[in-house]
């Protein structure tokens, strides 16, 4: 689009949706308002001129949909302008496996794997059947570890608008539980995001480092201490088994 239109035709266009954006918040704003006081009249209660900002409710909704809201945690690299962003790997998992159904689902694979395998040695089910997994400390001393997988991936952000038209690489981290059924890891649902960082800041060796030593720290407890799960009175354990990626 920059290079079709010109700015001032572009610039046009933006403080349109910002104008737009701007009276939608306000509209919403007083709609929350005018409801939260026909509520006090109807409940006889104080009135408040407290209002909801909609960064409020965003987080409200997703505290519905995600059972919790935990925000990413900024990762401080060279530079005050260079950040970068975490999410614990132990409350991703703990939220995953509360979901109705998940954790057992989870288990019930897991047994008809190994009642699979027991059966015919030849072949290879998944990580814990190869040779490489005959040499990990973890499942040797916790052979019952669930399998625990990373993905790095760099994708490509485009900003069309302004000075700094470009296109961004972001890199981002992903995990999955491998024991989850083939039915339920094709779905996008499954993966979960850790942590993500402008691939540019990654090119000094200590802004990799700091990147990533809170993964590591995370995947060293995971597999040390295990996790208890809300609702379940099993602690579950884990064992990290590959970080995979493309070129």
């Amino acid at each position: 689009e920059g290079y079709s239109l010109p700015q001032n035709i572009i610039q046009g266009i933006t403080f349109g949706f910002r104008s737009l954006i701007e009276l939608i918040h306000e509209l919403l704003k007083s709609q929350i308002k005018s409801s939260l006081i026909q509520y006090q009249r109807a409940t006889k209660s104080p009135s408040t001129e407290n209002v909801f900002a909609l960064d409020d409710i965003n987080k409200v909704i997703l505290s519905v949909i995600h059972f919790c809201y935990d925000p990413a945690q900024e990762i401080k690299l060279d530079y005050p302008n260079q950040v970068a962003f975490y999410i614990p790997i132990q409350s991703s998992i703990q939220q995953l496996l509360s979901k109705p159904d998940v954790l057992n689902m989870l288990i019930k694979n897991y047994n008809e794997t190994v009642n699979r395998n027991a059966v015919d040695t030849d072949l290879m089910y998944d990580y814990r059947h190869g040779s490489q997994a005959e040499e990990n400390i973890i499942l040797r001393d916790k052979p019952d570890s669930l399998l625990f997988q990373l993905y790095i991936d760099e994708i490509g952000l485009t900003n069309p608008i302004g000075a700094k038209k470009d296109t961004q690489k972001i890199t981002i981290v992903y995990f999955q539980l491998e024991d989850l059924p083939n039915t339920v890891k094709s779905m996008l649902k499954s993966i979960g995001l850790i942590a993500m960082c402008n691939s540019n800041y990654l090119s000094t060796k200590s802004n990799k480092k700091k990147f990533f030593d809170p993964i590591v720290q995370d995947l060293n407890i995971l597999q040390t201490r295990g996790l208890s799960i809300p609702n379940s009175a099993s602690r579950l354990n884990f064992v990290f088994t590959v970080l995979t990626g493309d070129h």
